[in-house]
């Protein structure tokens, strides 16, 4: 079976071996009729982008596929990246931060919360039970 989908539901924890020798296989074929491409072909505008996509691409190779030698691992980065968005945005905003110390206080504060919703507890009442000096421990909020 080769659906990531359908085998975690089975329990299975990562492709079989064949399948990614194959795999892998194929990807180095691809890659190297790109570097053979940008080797031969007219050189164009685009030509220094290319070659370090293409070597950036072989240089991570195994970060990119990880998902198929571990399916315990996310597909994506989506969660990080929503986890990131509303930071990158407090750093658009005109002002930014005053200092360094409120960019600390603005990160420990987003850290508690994120932290608390990850783990199925209620942010707001989190953030009450801080206030009030009686905050949830690191033993509470993972079990």
């Amino acid at each position: 079976m080769h659906d990531r989908k359908s085998s975690i539901e089975q329990k299975v924890l990562k492709f079989d071996e064949e399948y990614i020798e194959n795999f892998d296989e194929q990807f180095n074929n691809i890659l190297s009729d790109a570097i053979e491409e940008n080797r031969t072909k007219a050189k164009t505008h685009y030509d220094k982008e290319e070659i370090a996509l293409t070597n950036r691409i072989l240089e991570y190779k195994i970060n990119y596929f990880l998902g198929m030698y571990d399916f315990s691992l996310p597909y994506d980065d989506n969660l990080s990246e929503r986890a990131l968005r509303g930071i990158k945005s407090k750093m658009k905003i005109a002002g930014q931060f005053q200092n360094i110390e409120y960019a600390k206080y603005y990160a420990d504060i987003k850290t508690y919360i994120e932290t608390c919703y990850r783990n199925s507890i209620n942010p707001t009442d989190a953030l009450i039970c801080l206030m009030e000096d009686n905050p949830d421990t690191v033993e509470e909020i993972f079990n």
